[in-house]
Parts: structure tokens; C-alpha cells; sequence
């Protein structure tokens, strides 16, 4: 898990269900989806998901 400050331990909580539900990358549509079920995310909150998604791309091809 990254070094995150409290406030935003949530967010790594919220990228680690959308990718354990994921096949690929994490999508929009599984994104709109996660909202429709849970609530709306912040435009924030997305970029934020968006991100730590293409890190783990990129630390997985580094890796793997």
C-alpha cells in the first residue's frame, strides 16, 4: 500500500475493489458502475482511481 495520508486511505480502499473486479485495466464503465451501486465519486476522486490504476499498469510491466 502507497503512503497515504488518513483523508485519502479510503481511495486505495475504493482502487482495490474496482481492480479486484476488474479484468483489465479499471474502466469508466466499471467506475459508473461502482457509482451507480455506491454513490457518486468526485471528479477527484476518479482522476485519483485513474492514476493509481495506470501505476500499477505500469509497475506490473516492470515486473512482470
Amino acid at each position: 500500500m502507497p503512503d497515504l495520508s488518513n483523508e485519502l486511505d479510503y481511495l486505495w480502499a475504493l482502487f482495490v475493489s474496482l481492480k479486484n473486479a476488474a479484468s483489465g485495466p479499471i474502466g469508466y464503465d466499471q467506475i459508473q458502475a461502482y457509482m451507480t451501486i455506491y454513490g457518486d465519486l468526485s471528479p477527484f476522486e476518479v482522476d485519483v482511481i485513474r492514476w493509481l490504476d495506470t501505476l500499477h499498469s505500469q509497475e506490473m510491466n516492470k515486473n512482470g
